[in-house]
């Protein structure tokens, strides 16, 4: 799993997290059970946020799976965590190619 900071320009323009998981890696591990584990908490724990229960917790805004992970040379890396620089300014690092297909889960 990995956790990406990434700019929302549709809801007032904040920062925002993306969690993004490897189900092919995680299933070859034999725990394709925690991301629907994972699926359901985030979305539990987002409800408590929406009903301002406990406000401390994460708005889960979508869920999808994508046959391509974000590519370092966009979203960053832990060698490299800004390769576009710090602020986003909506036209760094245009054109970058996929990688390999595969099967990821973004929340």
């Amino acid at each position: 799993k990995k956790v990406y900071k990434v700019f929302n320009v549709m809801h007032g323009g904040t920062y925002e997290a993306i969690s993004v998981m490897d189900i092919d890696a995680i299933s070859s591990m034999g725990n394709l059970n925690l991301i629907g584990s994972e699926l359901a908490i985030s979305i539990m724990l987002s409800c408590l946020a929406r009903r301002n229960i406990c406000p401390n917790f994460v708005l889960t805004r979508a869920v999808f799976t994508c046959e391509h992970e974000p590519p370092a040379d966009l979203w960053g890396s832990r060698d490299d965590p800004s390769p576009c620089g710090t602020q986003y300014d909506g036209s760094a690092c245009l054109g970058v190619e996929p990688e390999e297909a595969g099967n990821f889960q973004y929340i």
